[in-house]
């Protein structure tokens, strides 16, 4: 029997013994050896998103393939990331190449049983063979980096092009790494001084405080940023990224905004002719295309783990995400 981490209600989580699989007739059965927490996990346990009593949390995970259909090229013991997004494959949306957007399917932990948890069955077609050596353990993380991947797959840019990156949390942090594989000087935006600092080291070639941005922006670049990724979330950040562009510029908005109203400077979008694009989730493109960046070793994911805890300390794991740990990390027992 495994061990699985489920909401009782808003506010409760509890780890419990876990009932037998009924794997469907395409699905996977994957021994999970490693799951990450998402804010998304955190605002289900508080009771902004709404599940069924039971549901067994988790969309980041990755783990060891114990049993396949037949003719899966994927054998026993494969190592293997667990793509969260379950989409239908026959409706306009996914024949456009929007599975993401898909209005039949579902994400692993919200709307079916997630990977918080030692064994999970899925279906097959969303597991992806990780890269020879690659830290089956650090893994959960490449399914946060394909969101990163499709989110910069909709804009355009050209090395040597200044980027801004506001908001240096987990995702912040991956979009400098990914800009400046992609041969861009990129300044990242925090309060924090110490995610400042590690911008620094692993992307940025600037940082500053968002009160020092304009001033820092304008020694390097005086038109502004030909992109501006947003990464925070926050009405206040969305203001700062529409002073930071350049005219004929592009904001990336890929923090997630909860708010149904808000005060912005749209005369300012009109007046510099601004493109505002925003991205949700990944593709099934993305997730490979991920993989080969970490095939290539395109980024650093090690140091952007800040905690560690075992499942069986779910609730604590959650806590420290939701008190703003860089990213959270939870180690499965082996079976």
């Amino acid at each position: 029997m495994a061990l699985s981490a489920v909401v009782i209600g808003p506010n409760h989580l509890e780890v419990v013994t876990s009932a037998p699989l009924d794997p469907g007739p395409g699905d996977a059965v994957v021994q999970i050896v490693s799951s990450g927490i998402c804010g998304t996990d955190v605002s289900i346990l508080k009771g902004g998103i709404p599940v069924a009593p039971g549901r067994v949390l988790g969309h980041e995970g990755a783990g060891l393939v114990q049993e396949v259909p037949a003719g899966s090229d994927l054998e026993q013991g494969a190592p293997v990331l667990v793509d969260p997004a379950i989409a239908c494959g026959r409706c306009g949306l996914c024949r456009d190449g929007h599975e993401n957007l898909c209005h039949n399917g579902g994400l692993l932990g919200r709307d079916m049983d997630g990977l918080f948890t030692n064994i999970a069955a899925v279906p097959v077609t969303n597991l992806y063979r990780l890269p020879p050596d690659f830290d089956v353990g650090l893994a959960p993380t490449l399914q946060v980096v394909a969101t990163v991947v499709r989110a910069q797959d909709a804009v355009t840019v050209a090395p040597g092009d200044v980027a801004v990156v506001i908001g240096l949390g987990f995702t912040g942090q991956l979009h400098a790494q990914l800009l400046r594989h992609r041969g861009l000087r990129v300044l990242g935006i925090g309060r924090s001084e110490g995610k400042r600092a590690l911008a620094s080291h692993l992307a940025c070639e600037w940082v500053a405080t968002p009160d020092e941005a304009a001033v820092a922006l304008t020694e390097v670049s005086p038109d502004g940023a030909r992109l501006v990724v947003e990464a925070a979330g926050t009405m206040p950040a969305l203001r700062t990224a529409i002073a930071l562009v350049r005219p004929g510029g592009t904001i990336l908005c890929y923090g997630t905004y909860t708010d149904t109203e808000a005060r912005l400077p749209f005369y300012d979008l009109y007046l510099k002719e601004v493109d505002l694009i925003n991205t949700r989730a990944s593709r099934p493109r993305d997730m490979v295309a991920t993989l080969a960046l970490a095939a290539g070793g395109a980024f650093d994911l090690e140091p952007l783990v800040s905690d560690r805890l075992p499942l069986d300390s779910a609730p604590e794991a959650l806590d420290l995400s939701s008190k703003g740990a860089l990213k959270v990390l939870m180690t499965h027992a082996r079976l």
